[in-house]
C-alpha cells in the first residue's frame, strides 16, 4: 500500500528518493509555497492537496462508473 507524504525543507532528498522508490507518492513543499511558509500554512496546504487528490479520484471513479 503506497502512502503520500507531504516533505518540508528539511527532509533530504535522497529519504525522498527512498520513499518514492518504494512506491510512495511525495509531495515536495517547496513545489507548493514557499518553504518559511507558518505552520498554519503549510497544513492547509497539506491538507488542500489531500483534499484535491480525492476529489480527482472521485470525478475519476464517477467517470468510470458512467461508462
Amino acid at each position: 500500500m503506497a502512502l503520500r507524504f507531504f516533505a518540508d525543507h528539511c527532509i533530504s532528498n535522497v529519504i525522498i528518493k527512498t520513499l518514492q522508490d518504494a512506491g510512495n507518492e511525495v509531495l515536495r513543499l517547496r513545489d507548493y509555497i514557499s518553504s518559511d511558509s507558518t505552520d498554519q500554512i503549510v497544513i492547509s496546504k497539506a491538507v488542500e492537496s489531500d483534499a484535491a487528490k480525492r476529489e480527482k479520484r472521485k470525478q475519476e471513479r464517477d467517470k468510470d462508473i458512467r461508462h
